[in-house]
C-alpha cells in the first residue's frame, strides 16, 4: 500500500487502554488511558472512574477529540489550578495523540508536593500510561464496492493502491472489490478507475 494522503486523512490515537500506578512521597497516582470517539464516551468512562475510585482525593483528567483538537477538556478536580489537567493534556500532546482520554487518580499520602512537583507527578503518570498504550493510525475512509472483468484485475489493483486502506475481493463470474478508500480521495479514485477501464466498471455502492 502506497497511500497518497495528507494530515486530514488520518489521526493517531492509542491502540489499547492501559493502566499504571506510581508512588511519589507516599501519594499514589493511578493513570488510565482510553481511546475514545466522542464526548459522551469520555464522560461515561469518567463517571465509571469516579464511582470506582470514590474514596480517592482527586480524579483529574484530560481528553482531546478531533483531528485539529476540536474538543479539548481537562480538570484539576480540586488540585491547585494548573497542576493536574493541563499537565495531563501536555502528555497527550507530547505524543501528538487525538481521540484519547487520560485519567490520573490521586490518593494523598500525607506529604504535600508543592505546585511544581505536583504538576510533574501528573505529567509523568500520564506520560507513563500513554507510553504503554501503543500507537495506532486511524484513517478517514468511505466504502466503495464495484465489479470488473477478470481482464482488468492488474490495472485496477495498481491504480487503487494509492487510495485504498483495506481491500476485499470476491471472485465469481466477475471480480467484486469491496474497498475502504480515503474519503478525501474517493472522487478522484472513481474517476481514475472509470478512465483506465474505459467505463467498464460497475459501482455497486455510493459514498456513505
Amino acid at each position: 500500500m502506497s497511500l497518497i494522503f495528507d494530515e486530514n486523512d488520518f489521526y493517531e490515537s492509542i491502540e489499547i487502554p492501559s493502566f499504571v500506578e506510581i508512588k511519589i512521597k507516599n501519594s499514589k497516582f493511578l493513570g488510565a488511558s482510553f481511546p475514545i470517539n466522542s464526548k459522551e464516551e469520555a464522560e461515561e468512562i469518567l463517571e465509571k472512574a469516579r464511582k470506582k475510585y470514590y474514596d480517592a482525593n482527586h480524579n483529574c483528567y484530560a481528553y482531546s477529540l478531533g483531528c485539529t483538537n476540536e474538543q479539548i477538556k481537562y480538570s484539576d478536580d480540586g488540585e491547585p489550578n494548573g497542576t493536574a489537567g493541563k499537565p495531563i493534556l501536555q502528555a497527550i500532546n507530547h505524543f501528538k495523540l487525538k481521540n484519547v482520554l487520560v485519567i490520573v487518580t490521586r490518593y494523598f499520602g500525607g506529604t504535600k508536593l508543592g505546585v511544581g512537583p505536583l504538576g510533574r507527578a501528573y505529567y509523568d503518570t500520564a506520560l507513563e500510561v500513554l507510553s504503554q498504550s501503543g500507537k495506532r493510525i486511524y484513517y478517514f475512509t468511505s466504502s466503495l464496492k464495484f465489479s470488473i472483468d477478470y481482464s482488468e484485475i492488474t490495472i485496477i489493483k495498481r491504480a487503487i493502491d494509492k487510495y485504498n486502506v483495506k481491500l476485499a475481493e470476491n471472485y465469481t463470474d466477475t471480480v467484486v472489490f469491496d474497498a475502504e478508500i480515503l474519503t478525501s480521495q474517493i472522487d478522484k479514485c472513481k474517476s481514475e478507475l472509470i478512465a483506465i477501464t474505459n467505463g467498464k466498471i460497475a459501482f455497486q455502492s455510493s459514498l456513505q
